[in-house]
């Protein structure tokens, strides 16, 4: 094969590539909340100190090849979060929010957030609160005195003040 050829293809893959990982980076996640905005798990701590950490995907290849400054702006960064509370067992959970309307990733503030079991009672009820990471912030919902999810429990996430303004998940799996 020529050398002008094979560099020609390179090239072309390496645009594809990019043109890829930008879709991949760009698609919101999550689940769509009733302002338009898209809710995020990110991941479910247990303990007294919570710590997440996120990230380390895009410090590998193929991310690691792009560079820095445009890994920064698609949001591609690794960060870690710590918070410790006083209550030896308590469930956190982290998410944010990403809002289309004006480009920005931040956590959404909920009337309230309650875990359900399966018929539909009230298991636990979250305190919530923002936390500074890196260059953006991040929700979290302390549930005190819940260690783990029951079986066929859901997360209701309460967008306003009427009945049926909620989203609900199912529980994420609890992070090492």
């Amino acid at each position: 094969m020529k050398p002008e050829l094979r560099e020609r293809l390179i090239g072309l893959g390496l645009v594809v590539l990019i043109g890829l990982l930008m879709g991949f980076g760009l698609t919101p996640a999550g689940v769509r909340l009733p302002d338009g905005r898209r809710l995020r798990v990110l991941a479910v701590t247990v303990g007294p100190q919570h710590t997440f950490r996120t990230g380390d995907r895009y410090q590998r290849p193929p991310f690691s090849w792009l560079p820095t400054g445009f890994r920064d702006r698609l949001g591609w960064q690794q960060y870690s979060v710590s918070t410790r509370v006083v209550d030896d067992a308590s469930l956190v959970l982290w998410f944010t929010g990403f809002d289309a309307g004006t480009g920005s990733e931040r956590p959404p503030t909920f009337a309230r957030i309650e875990v359900m079991d399966a018929a539909g009672g009230l298991v636990a009820r979250a305190g919530q609160a923002k936390v500074p990471a890196l260059n953006r912030s991040l929700g979290l919902a302390l549930f005190p005195a819940l260690t783990n999810f029951p079986a066929g429990a859901r997360v209701r996430f309460f967008c306003g003040m009427t009945a049926g303004d909620f989203v609900e998940l199912d529980p994420p799996a609890i992070s090492p």
